[in-house]
């Protein structure tokens, strides 16, 4: 079970005797930022508490499925051959009445990946970060995200957290992100800089424009490995800092399979770095329950895999020893 310190609320376990944020004796006996406190579930307790809610998923979408399809193709042929107006509206009935069914399979699968999210993601990122915060229903902000100079909207996302990794803050979502009747499934990491950076820097894959930059703005390309990134700087004296060869290493280097794609958009300003990892519009969330959602070990498999994606940006950040000069940062985003 999870508990707030009541001292600098970062989330701790109930059994721990000191919060590993600020060292105080753990006595807060709150629920934790954006989960209930509940007991853990074991494995097999888990897959029986989700097997219910996945027949019922699986039973809502087969009873919809076998009404609205069907029903569909009668319409649609009654009216290619002119029949009755009396078909038509018993085929339209039933395609309602399979609409239903299908909305009524989004309430278990809702509830199982409550379940997931509770006993299996918020424990494994305890055991990787030191957690902050996490709420599985939110994202990252519009606003936040287009703060970035990237001109793109944020419709939507999940699994919100925020944590604190090698003395780094960070925070983490998945984004569903629109432009221009285009759209794309995203992850989004914000970093905290120990150092502030003096004038923006965009190092970019994503149809970068450079608009928000002047005229006489430094723009250069970097490639290596078929990738190729557009740079946007007002201080072509930052380059040297930034682009070192050890992160310029880590941009084309697949150290991860999540990692190596050319859909990266990667910013500076002031004391934060941006860092949106473009999986394409059929893309995958991060966290999200695979179709054996009972498989518990494989999905801890997935996950374990994400959140080394996680770790492997923010570990090719730390090789600008320019912006991390210390161990640790006394700032938050």
């Amino acid at each position: 079970m999870m508990i707030k310190c009541e001292n600098c609320r970062a989330l701790v376990r109930k059994r721990a005797r000191r919060c590993h944020g600020c060292g105080a004796e753990v006595k807060a006996l709150e629920a934790p930022i954006g989960a209930s406190a509940v007991p853990d579930l074991c494995d097999d307790r888990l897959s029986e508490k989700l097997r219910p809610l996945n027949e019922k998923k699986r039973r809502f979408w087969t009873i919809g499925s076998l009404l609205f399809i069907p029903a569909g193709v009668v319409a649609f042929a009654a009216f290619r051959l002119g029949m009755g107006f009396g078909l038509l509206m018993g085929c339209g009935a039933l395609m309602i009445v399979g609409l239903i069914f299908y909305v009524r399979s989004i309430c278990p699968l809702l509830d199982m990946r409550a379940l997931i999210s509770t006993h299996v993601v918020q424990g494994m990122l305890e055991d990787n970060f030191e957690l902050i915060e996490y709420r599985p229903k939110e994202f990252i902000s519009t606003a936040k995200v287009r703060s970035s100079y990237l001109p793109w909207s944020v419709t939507g996302g999940t699994d919100f957290f925020r944590a604190k990794y090698r003395g780094v803050f960070f925070e983490f979502s998945d984004v569903w992100l629109y432009s221009e009747r285009l759209g794309r499934k995203a992850q989004w990491l914000i970093l905290g800089l120990h150092r502030e950076i003096p004038t923006p820097l965009m190092i970019s894959g994503w149809e970068p424009r450079g608009e928000h930059f002047s005229k006489q703005a430094r723009q250069e390309r970097v490639s290596g490995n078929r990738i190729r990134y557009a740079v946007f700087t007002e201080s072509p004296d930052l380059l040297p800092h930034v682009l070192t060869p050890a992160f310029q290493e880590f941009l084309f280097k697949p150290h991860n399979s999540l990692l190596y794609t050319p859909s990266k958009h990667i910013f500076f300003k002031e004391a934060h770095a941006h860092f949106g990892i473009g999986i394409g519009a059929r893309g995958r969330d991060f966290f999200e329950p695979c179709r054996n959602v009972q498989d518990i070990p494989a999905f801890r498999e997935r996950v374990q895999e994400e959140i080394d994606c996680i770790k492997n940006i923010i570990d090719g950040f730390l090789l600008i020893e320019w912006l991390f000069p210390g161990a640790e940062t006394d700032g938050r985003l």
